[in-house]
């Protein structure tokens, strides 16, 4: 399915792959294991995984690690590595040997879940800041002083708009947490092993532990970090506030993530069943 998406979209398959485009591939040599790291899907309790198996530390609870810690790169980098961190040679060589694996998620329920995290949440003011300031100003009529100053109010349906503004991807790359899962993990330049999906993330978890041989060593967290209800039960109420001609936009959108990753046109009057594990090699 992922070659197939790739070719009808006109997404290069044979081009040389530049270690910038590495970034976020995590490296774990002991175990041989290369894992895409894709935010708002389970990405923080992936990076704890990845430095309990790195043997670099007494820690062995992997809750015991603060989601501050393993995005912090000065200090988790000491402990992981990146691809893009290895010469040319080394790159080849854990491409063509380790196990590759990323996880996705429905493309839309990331949209509200990286929402809640990054604008509805307290605990960091950043992306308020950096993002939420703009967007009231842009969209918003006659915003109050105090939230053209903090932007801390940013409502979800003014976020869409935002995401769909052409503006916003001229302007420069979309940040991570919205940017699309092929332009963050390549599929189309590097063939994985595993895409596990988040809708059946412990059993794929699992699998993956035990492809690599190191389910023994540890567990994936059966806790996930974002405290409070389940985005996926929040997704209905979520989109009934947005128009239905902007849901087909956002589909339109992020229409190769998609099809890339078997996810069905948005319709959020039914609970989904739980997609399978796309690949298993």
């Amino acid at each position: 399915m992922v070659a197939k998406v790739c070719h009808e979209n006109g997404i290069r398959t044979t081009t040389r792959i530049r270690p910038d485009l590495l970034q976020y591939i995590y490296v774990n040599d002991q175990h041989k294991m290369l894992y895409c790291a894709i935010p708002k899907v389970a990405c923080t309790n992936w990076k704890r995984v990845l430095f309990l198996l790195s043997g670099k530390s007494n820690i062995t609870n992997a809750l015991d690690l603060s989601a501050n810690f393993v995005h912090s790169n000065a200090n988790y980098s000491q402990y992981v590595r990146t691809l893009n961190s290895f010469s040319e040679e080394d790159i080849e060589m854990r491409l063509a040997t380790y196990v590759k694996f990323f996880f996705v998620r429905n493309p839309l329920e990331r949209i509200l879940s990286a929402y809640r995290n990054k604008f509805a949440a307290r605990y960091s003011t950043y992306f308020q800041e950096r993002f939420g300031r703009k967007i009231i100003k842009r969209y918003r009529k006659n915003p109050s002083t105090e939230s053209l100053t903090h932007g801390h109010d940013v409502t979800f349906a003014e976020f869409v708009r935002y995401l769909l503004d052409p503006r916003t991807s001229k302007e420069s790359q979309l940040n991570m947490h919205w940017l699309h899962y092929y332009k963050i993990c390549h599929p189309c330049l590097i063939k994985y092993d595993i895409i596990g999906k988040y809708e059946t993330l412990f059993p794929d978890s699992q699998y993956v532990l035990e492809k690599v041989g190191a389910d023994h060593l540890v567990s994936f967290p059966s806790k996930l970090s974002y405290p409070g209800p389940r985005t996926s039960s929040l997704l209905a109420a979520a989109y009934s506030k947005i128009a239905p001609e902007d849901i087909h936009k956002l589909w339109e959108m992020y229409a190769v993530d998609f099809a890339m990753f078997g996810y069905g046109y948005p319709d959020f009057t039914e609970k989904k069943t739980a997609h399978k594990i796309i690949h298993k090699g």
